[in-house]
């Protein structure tokens, strides 16, 4: 299975000139818990949930977003797109195609699709290593005596 298989095609996107408060508006009324942070056509951050709790209202929704996010072809393999988001502790993947912004998946998206895939008795291994790298993702150290 291909990232663009899962993706959400419509995705909301802000100017890094919005302010946090106009982008929490947009995202409590398209439901969603985060924004693709744009400058022109180019993807530049990512405002989640995690960043708005911490911003002022009238900042610029750039001085709060995460920078340097990764970002994924909607090609890729939905294992490939759960590791980059591991490896980046991004929860939320921008997919580009070329330079363009088309669509986006979540961890959750991932994750869903992963055990109902599993719960259906169905024998996918792209479907287990997903959940093994979730698993392996937050596995908890053993405590140091």
């Amino acid at each position: 299975m291909q990232v663009r298989d899962l993706m959400t095609p419509s995705v909301l996107t802000a100017s890094i000139h919005d302010t946090v408060a106009e982008v929490d508006r947009a995202m409590r009324e398209r439901g969603v818990d985060s924004a693709v942070v744009m400058d022109g056509e180019t993807v530049c951050g990512l405002f989640t949930e995690r960043e708005l709790a911490i911003a002022d209202n009238n900042d610029d929704v750039s001085m709060h977003m995460k920078n340097n996010v990764v970002t994924m072809a909607p090609d890729a393999s939905l294992a490939e797109g759960a590791v980059a988001m591991a490896e980046s502790n991004q929860r939320h993947l921008p997919v580009v195609d070329g330079n363009m912004l088309v669509g986006i998946i979540s961890m959750n998206d991932i994750r869903t699709w992963a055990r109902k895939t599993m719960s259906r008795g169905e024998s996918d291994d792209e479907a287990q290593r997903v959940l093994t790298l979730e698993v392996g993702r937050y596995q908890s150290q053993s405590p140091r005596v």
